[in-house]
């Protein structure tokens, strides 16, 4: 089998694996999604067209210290942030990659239980043609997070979806 087939089977699988979670409402039409991982809840909440608030809940009794540096709006690494078009290959759209080294000496946030902590991510800042195509066509995010507790201590990966709706032809 060449390479070239070998791309083009990757693609269609991709593109089914897209289809699938759509379909399924994985990434659901909804402007939120919410994960809950040991004793960390988090819920990512989409307001306007390109702003994400995140918002992290201590589940647990006890209190629990992460690195300010962490936390999903304070280094643009820490999050994981994929979107892609709602077409049916789910072409990636471009990200902003910038060469970031986590903060250095931060001081730990502590989350108390049941007091939510929460910032703001604008995908604009990620995805610089966000807007353009959200002109033409739907777009599709997947989010991932994995809490770094004190003591380099992880924490199981949350993660979800939503679906950011084209802009109207108004």
């Amino acid at each position: 089998m060449n390479n070239g087939y070998q791309i083009l089977n990757l693609r269609s699988h991709f593109s089914s694996l897209i289809a699938l979670l759509c379909v399924c409402g994985c990434a659901n039409r909804m402007n939120s999604s919410s994960s809950v991982a040991d004793n960390l809840a988090g819920k990512v909440t989409l307001n306007g067209w390109h702003n994400l608030s995140v918002e992290l809940e201590n589940v647990s009794p006890h209190p629990i210290k992460l690195a300010a540096s962490n936390l999903p709006w304070e280094w643009r690494y820490s999050m994981w942030l994929k979107a892609f078009e709602d077409d049916a290959s789910g072409s990636p759209l471009d990200e902003r990659i910038i060469p970031a080294d986590p903060p250095i000496n931060s001081e730990p946030k502590t989350l108390l239980p049941g007091k939510p902590v929460s910032g703001v991510i604008d995908l604009r800042s990620r995805f610089p043609d966000l807007e353009e195509v959200l002109r033409r066509r739907n777009v599709i995010v997947f989010w991932s997070y994995v809490p770094e507790l004190e003591n380099s201590v992880t924490n199981n990966r949350l993660s979800g979806s939503f679906f950011i709706q084209k802009f109207s032809e108004n």
